[in-house]
C-alpha cells in the first residue's frame, strides 16, 4: 500500500516538475483527499500551493483542456481537421517551450496523420 502511495505522490511531482500542470492539478487535488491523515498529505497540499503561486498555471490548464477536448473529438470532415490543426497550432504559438505546447504539436502530428489516410 505505502509503495502505491508513494507512486502517485512521485507521479503527481513529477507532472508539476515537467509542467503538466493539469495532472499535477487533478493529482493533488484527489491525493489531498485521499491521504487525509498520512504522511504524504503535506505533498499534494504543496503541489496545490505551487499551483496557485504559478502565474501561468491557469493559463496553461485551461490551453492544455483545450488540447484534451480536441485529442477526445470524432474528426471526419476537412473543415474539422483544419480547425482542430489551428486551434493546436495556437496553442502550441501561445505557449512556446511548454508542457502544453508539446502536448498540442504531438497531437497535431496525430491529426495530420489521420488526414492523410482519409
Amino acid at each position: 500500500m505505502q509503495g502505491i502511495v508513494t507512486g502517485r505522490v512521485q507521479s503527481m511531482q513529477g507532472a508539476l516538475k515537467d509542467g503538466d500542470f493539469l495532472t499535477a492539478f487533478d493529482s493533488a487535488t484527489a491525493l489531498k483527499k485521499e491521504l487525509v491523515g498520512l504522511p504524504e498529505a503535506p505533498e499534494a497540499e504543496k503541489v496545490l500551493d505551487e499551483i496557485k503561486s504559478n502565474k501561468e498555471a491557469d493559463k496553461i490548464m485551461d490551453a492544455q483542456k483545450k488540447v484534451r477536448a480536441i485529442a477526445d473529438q470524432k474528426l471526419g470532415k476537412r473543415a474539422e481537421f483544419e480547425k482542430a490543426l489551428a486551434d493546436l497550432k495556437k496553442v502550441s504559438k501561445d505557449f512556446p517551450s511548454t508542457f502544453v505546447a508539446k502536448e498540442a504539436d504531438d497531437l497535431a502530428t496525430q491529426i495530420e496523420k489521420k488526414r492523410a489516410k482519409k
